[in-house]
């Protein structure tokens, strides 16, 4: 009978731990701020993210004043935060410049844990003003075990555990993007962009004079699926009398 209760118990708490799953990225609306953004390419002041390649943009509703890099109206465009005041802004592909990408890095809370599920969502927004009216795919978000930055900058792999396959040209609306992958890795950094090159890119030109594919991002989860977790109790044999 004790370990019925005790099986109860845990498979209960199991439950309910469940649904408070952590999400392992650090100020995932960026809405944490080290300084306000005044200018472009200014990622670094966002708490805990920080540029691995080019100059990424930060946009937050603090820089009413300047209104460069505010929200919801800034110079990539107009959109209110998907969650907060805030939000990021990248390259992900480019009309007249080969390959050109923009790539921003955050380390997670934890480690991943090899073999396991994890969750993993963001929140996508195509610019869409002039200039950045260049729609594309393969989108999405690398993990790594080292820390990529502007002296040493992630790269064009044509590879990263979770991207989207459709194209964005919603400028509107913010659009979820979300999947699942196994870790096969203790991954303990995560890098946001397109990480396949032209030639694996598929885009739109949605106005004839265009340059960039570019796209804000907001509220960014990375979550261990604990659904099935419960099956490391039950594998313990524990005897139901």
């Amino acid at each position: 009978m004790k370990n019925t209760y005790l099986l109860i118990m845990l498979l209960v708490g199991i439950s309910f731990n469940s649904t408070k799953a952590q999400n392992l990225v650090p100020n995932p609306s960026f809405e944490d701020t080290l300084a306000c953004p005044n200018y472009s390419g200014q990622i670094n002041k966002a708490e805990s993210w920080h540029a691995s390649r080019e100059t990424p943009d930060y946009y937050n509703e603090c820089d009413w004043l300047n209104g460069v890099t505010s929200v919801p109206s800034n110079f990539s465009g107009f959109q209110f935060a998907q969650n907060g005041v805030a939000y990021s802004g990248f390259v992900a592909a480019a009309k007249n410049f080969q390959n050109a990408r923009e790539y921003f890095t955050c380390q997670l809370n934890n480690p991943l844990i090899i073999g396991r599920k994890y969750l993993i969502s963001f929140y996508l927004s195509f610019a869409g003003v002039p200039g950045k009216q260049l729609a594309c795919n393969k989108i999405g978000a690398l993990l790594s075990t080292n820390d990529f930055n502007l002296t040493d900058t992630a790269h064009i792999t044509n590879y990263c555990q979770f991207y989207t396959d459709s194209i964005i040209v919603d400028s509107l609306n913010w659009t979820k993007i979300s999947g699942e992958f196994l870790a096969d890795s203790a991954y303990t950094f995560l890098t946001i962009g397109n990480f396949f090159n032209d030639s694996l890119t598929d885009t739109i030109q949605v106005s004839p004079i265009t340059s960039y594919a570019y796209y804000f991002i907001d509220n960014i989860n990375l979550t261990l699926d604990s659904t099935t977790s419960y099956e490391n109790i039950l594998s313990d044999k524990l005897t139901i009398a």
